[in-house]
């Protein structure tokens, strides 16, 4: 049985104030802006000025954030106001930044004691995946759903697995993405990781839910007919075949 997670990422909510005197910007000047903004969410700034308004600016800010999936998941609400050539910026997330540094510094003590680098791909991703299965319990009331939350409570959704697996899998090299997709229809996240050169699935949440590698280093057509879908709006890594342990 697969479990469904219902309550899995809240909107990111755009509101614009206008007052508007469009500037025109090169190329050049619009990647200078959107490293400028995406230092600052990286930073978990909430309020910050980009000397640029017109009305793609919101396209602006979240093609910043998309660049870090764990930072554009983390975004849960935004106001941009203009004014002449200039923007203010707030930004809403769902954890502050002191909570994000307990994130950081619990993330890198157990990625250290859990994994070394004698260890292959395919052992750090197991590390990982039996870590999280043992630390986190399915949060039913769908109420913690990001890291520091699963951190702290030792329960999470599916949303707060995938990220914390997100930065767990940075830490320690390996390449991988937070998937967006649905489970039956029902909106879920898991993780795509790279071993050794190849993409695969693994949804820790399921694993966890069903007790087995059920989930773990899979191909797309074996997630799909087991119902994943991923969301079509977001280009993810082709996952062509299940792991094969050697």
């Amino acid at each position: 049985m697969v479990r469904k997670s219902i309550k899995f990422l809240a909107l990111t909510l755009f509101l614009i104030t206008l007052n508007i005197q469009s500037a025109h910007a090169s190329v050049s000047d619009i990647n200078s802006i959107e490293d400028n903004i995406y230092n600052h969410l990286k930073n978990w700034d909430t309020e910050f000025e980009i000397p640029y308004f017109n009305y793609d600016v919101i396209d602006i800010i979240r093609k910043s954030a998309a660049k870090d999936d764990y930072l554009s998941k983390s975004l849960i609400g935004l106001r941009v106001k203009g004014y002449g050539n200039n923007s203010e910026v707030s930004v809403e997330y769902r954890t502050t930044k002191s909570e994000e540094d307990y994130i950081d510094n619990e993330i890198k003590t157990t990625s250290n004691a859990i994994t070394n680098s004698n260890m292959s791909d395919y052992e750090k991703v197991k590390a990982v995946n039996d870590y999280l299965v043992n630390r986190y319990d399915y949060d039913d009331t769908l109420q913690s759903n990001n890291s520091y939350l699963a951190l702290t409570t030792g329960r999470t959704t599916c949303q707060g697995y995938a990220m914390t697996a997100y930065k767990m899998f940075n830490m320690i090299g390996i390449e991988n993405r937070i998937v967006i997709g649905s489970i039956n229809g029902v909106p879920h996240a898991w993780n795509e990781v790279n071993v050794d050169g190849k993409w695969y699935n693994i949804d820790i949440t399921n694993d966890d839910y069903v007790g087995s590698y059920k989930y773990f280093l899979k191909s797309d057509a074996t997630f799909m007919s087991s119902g994943f879908e991923k969301n079509s709006e977001t280009k993810y890594q082709p996952c062509s075949e299940d792991y094969v342990i050697s």
